[in-house]
């Protein structure tokens, strides 16, 4: 059995794997990969549920 996952707003961000646990590491994955990528390149990232991603021109404290 192959299992599938995908973010329907995120154009082009989906993953397979053997397994669930396999689909969703792939999916992390090319998820990561797609985040980077865009930001790299100056793009924004589109929200999902409502939720957003920010880039931050200024260095934030991780605490």
């Amino acid at each position: 059995m192959c299992s599938f996952a995908d973010v329907p707003e995120l154009d082009g961000v989906w993953a397979t794997g053997h397994t669930v646990e396999d689909a969703r590491r792939n999916f992390i994955e090319s998820l990561e990969e797609w985040i980077a990528a865009r930001l790299q390149w100056g793009l924004l990232i589109p929200p999902i549920g409502g939720q957003t991603i920010e880039v931050s021109k200024e260095p934030v404290p991780v605490v």
